[in-house]
């Protein structure tokens, strides 16, 4: 049996009593004909898990609240009323999923600039291995999708991305790629953390223990176990149930601002990305609050 197969049966009997099925924002959900001009599948499946996870938690993409922004540096969807940022991510069951340096530093930047926003990671795990090298009609893969290839999806705050970004001590979790072929790396890759496979499949299994194996002392996060509803259509194809692993930080705020106190900015990247983070704090709708000064920071 392929793997994706037995993995496939392994989540299916370990969600089947995933019976808590969350509201979806919208149970009609929309994919514009390439919307974004990318006609490659790795693009096409980009759009449709952003469009998936828009029309399920709410939300707009950057061209819904500004049509002029120019940046694919921005965040995926912006949810203003709830102040949350997702990143939407698609891999496949038995590869890694990978947590690029450039995009974490703009998260981060973005972070210590908005300490009141959320900013949560939505990875989106199919079998579709082929997906890089298909060229059939966009329609085609919505279809494959929605009908069971898409196996689950974990949903993860800032400081559970962070935490594995920074790999120190959990290198059995997550490996470092970096782009001059040092740390391991086989695939041409932009400097990276990729997160394991197995790692993934554990978050999905067992979060409790994957979340004390990276440091996180119990209460520290809400787990939910649920499930899409039923009766959810995209394109006009229903969607199959999907599973889905959601962890919460428990005062999120708090964390953000304690976490702001300890942020060191890398000036050479701030000053690179100053026009992305111009356009993002556009899509947030508010102006960055100024950085803690030495007085505030507790000794």
């Amino acid at each position: 049996m392929p793997l994706g197969d037995l993995v496939a049966k392994r989540v299916h009997h370990h969600t089947i009593e995933w019976t808590d099925r969350f509201q979806a924002k919208s149970r009609e959900i929309s994919i514009p004909k390439n919307p974004e001009e990318r006609t490659s599948g790795h693009g096409l499946l980009g759009i449709f898990y952003e469009h998936l996870h828009k029309g399920l938690y709410g939300g707009k993409l950057p061209r819904e609240l500004l049509p002029e922004v120019s940046s694919n540096r921005l965040p995926d969807i912006v949810r203003q009323e709830t102040k949350t940022i997702a990143e939407v991510k698609g891999s496949v069951i038995n590869n890694t999923t990978q947590l690029r340096d450039e995009q974490i530093e703009f998260y981060r930047m973005l972070q210590a600039n908005h300490p009141s926003w959320e900013i949560k990671f939505a990875i989106y795990r199919h079998r579709f291995p082929a997906i890089k090298s298909f060229t059939g009609p966009e329609q085609a893969l919505f279809h494959r999708l929605t009908q069971g290839s898409t196996l689950y999806a974990t949903i993860l705050p800032f400081d559970v991305i962070l935490r594995l970004h920074d790999h120190d001590g959990i290198e059995h979790l997550v490996h470092k790629y970096e782009e001059n072929g040092k740390g391991g790396g086989r695939r041409p890759y932009e400097t990276c953390t990729c997160i394991n496979a197995t790692t993934l499949h554990d978050l999905l299994f067992r979060p409790e223990a994957l979340l004390a194996d990276l440091g996180f002392t119990p209460g520290t996060h809400t787990i939910a176990r649920q499930s899409t509803p039923n009766g959810v259509h995209v394109n006009g194809e229903r969607l199959h149930r999907i599973p889905v692993l959601r962890i919460r930080r428990n005062n999120y705020a708090a964390w953000a601002t304690e976490w702001r106190e300890r942020y060191e900015p890398d000036p050479e990247f701030c000053a690179d990305n100053e026009d992305p983070l111009e356009q993002a704090e556009k899509l947030l709708g508010e102006e960055r609050v100024p950085p803690p000064s030495e007085e505030d920071i507790p000794f």
